[in-house]
């Protein structure tokens, strides 16, 4: 799930939130799975292995860029054209960071599991376990909607299946949180606070040209706006690490869920709403049920499946201890 936590942190953060509730071009992983998985796929401790976590959150740039006409080409950009960040990563802390942005892409990656091919079988992960769940929430959308005065089937069946996807990304999430990678929070923040001074040039050289010729634009400005988007990414990734190193990250992620569906959908009514705050809770703990017994497997498959396919395409990490 891509989202970010509130705390109340003000308009700089919440303007840059509003990527939850919106369609997105596939169901994937979340943040924190990425994280984990880059965790475990490189150094694992050090500056490097924070160079690759934040790298591998950084396909996800494009979902930030609420309104662009530009999201959907970026986003495909940074999923199947991500040999062109790898490319332009002089050796060093900059490769540790596009090792971890390839780690991600959905050609042969982590998010080909989650979209593409399953453990044991085909249609992704959280793909296959969209449509029961979503059935599943319907019922509960429906009656929020019809409490609201909005009579719209259509709404009802994207919003329930948008929902479902997003529970099943947090589900993961929070289950590494607990499970796998307690620190997985803690270590968010740190790959934020200290990702390389490099990282915005980096994603410029990669793909600012493409942007222009895509735009009608010149580099200049197409770098800007990747400049832009990167700064909302590291913001994100902190403050989204900062809700998972909470005890009570769970009521944190159903709160900022429903702040996130009151501004996709004019007419929620306050995201305090107890009904709203209730179909969200009821949504992470079905999804979680949906999750809790096979997450772990597919994991440790996609870590096996996208370390043997990074070795397999020469991406190495950065050469430094």
């Amino acid at each position: 799930m891509k989202f970010r936590a509130v705390f109340h942190l003000g308009p700089a953060v919440t303007g840059a939130l509003a990527l939850l509730l919106l369609p997105q071009a596939a169901p994937a992983w979340g943040t924190a799975t990425h994280v984990y998985l880059a965790k475990r796929l490189g150094h694992q401790l050090g500056n490097a292995n924070l160079q690759e976590m934040y790298g591998a959150t950084l396909p996800d740039f494009p979902m930030l860029m609420f309104g662009s006409p530009y999201q959907e080409f970026l986003y495909r950009k940074t999923h199947y054209d991500f040999m062109q960040m790898v490319q332009q990563a002089p050796l060093g802390y900059p490769r540790a960071t596009a090792y971890g942005f390839a780690s991600h892409n959905e050609t042969w990656g982590a998010d080909y599991s989650a979209h593409i091919l399953t453990l044991g079988g085909t249609g992704g992960y959280i793909v296959q376990k969209i449509p029961p769940l979503a059935a599943a929430l319907l019922p509960g959308v429906s009656a929020l909607l019809t409490n609201r005065g909005i009579d719209d089937p259509q709404l009802a069946a994207q919003l329930s299946t948008t929902l479902a996807d997003t529970a099943l990304e947090a589900a993961v999430d929070l289950r590494i949180s607990r499970n796998q990678f307690p620190e997985v929070g803690l270590e968010m923040m740190l790959a934020s606070a200290l990702r390389g001074a490099y990282v915005p040039s980096l994603v410029v050289s990669a793909f600012a040209k493409d942007l222009a010729v895509k735009a009608s634009i010149s580099e200049a400005q197409a770098a800007a706006i990747l400049v832009a988007a990167e700064a909302q990414n590291r913001q994100y990734v902190a403050t989204y690490g900062a809700a998972l190193s909470q005890a009570n990250r769970a009521d944190l992620v159903a709160g900022l869920i429903a702040q996130l569906a009151v501004q996709a959908v004019p007419g929620l009514g306050s995201p305090e709403a107890a009904d709203l705050i209730g179909l969200i809770r009821s949504s992470l703990a079905s999804a979680d049920n949906f999750i809790r017994y096979d997450y772990a497997r597919q994991i440790e498959a996609t870590l096996e499946r996208t370390g043997k396919e990074l070795l397999k395409h020469w991406i190495f990490t950065s050469l430094m201890p």
